[in-house]
C-alpha cells in the first residue's frame, strides 16, 4: 500500500515530486522513468510497481527519507522491502506463465494451482515472510 501511495504521489505532483525524483534517479545512475502504479483492472500491474521499486530501491529509499520531500510516512523498513521482494519473485512465475500465449480459464487454475502449491511449501519451509506465510493460510 506504502509503494501505491508513494508511485502515485509522485506522478501527480508534477511540479515539485517528479522533477525532485528525476534528480533522484539521475543522481543514483538509474534511468529515468515514473513509477508504475497498480492499477486494478490491469492483471499484471502490481507485478510491474513490485519489481520496478525493488530495482529502484535506493532511489525510493532516497526520496522518502528526505523530510522535505513530505514522503516519510510511506518509507519502508528492511522487512516490508523482504516482503516486497519476495512477493515480487512469487507474482513474477505467473506473470511469465500468462505471458507466453493467450492465458484461457485453464491456465489460470493450473497457475492459481502452482501459487497455492508454491506458497504453501515456503509457509511449511519458513523461507518467505511472516506476512506472505499468513495470507497465503488464509481461506478467500
Amino acid at each position: 500500500l506504502q509503494l501505491c501511495k508513494f508511485s502515485f504521489t509522485t506522478i501527480h505532483l508534477t511540479m515539485r515530486l517528479l522533477p525532485a525524483w528525476f534528480h533522484v534517479l539521475e543522481k543514483h545512475g538509474l534511468v529515468k522513468k515514473k513509477m508504475p502504479c497498480d492499477v486494478a483492472t490491469c492483471w499484471n500491474s502490481t507485478y510491474d510497481m513490485l519489481e520496478f521499486a525493488v530495482e529502484y530501491r535506493v532511489a525510493i529509499d532516497d526520496m522518502t527519507m528526505d523530510r522535505a520531500m513530505n514522503l516519510r510516512k510511506w518509507e519502508l523498513r528492511d522487512e516490508e522491502w523482504v516482503i516486497a521482494s519476495q512477493l515480487c519473485d512469487t507474482l513474477k512465475h505467473a506473470m511469465q506463465f500468462f505471458s507466453r500465449d493467450t492465458p484461457n480459464l485453464t491456465r489460470v487454475i493450473l497457475v492459481m494451482d502452482y501459487i497455492d502449491e508454491y506458497l504453501s511449501t515456503a509457509v511449511t519451509n519458513m523461507s518467505i515472510a511472516a506476512p506472505i506465510c499468513a495470507g497465503s493460510s488464509e481461506q478467500i
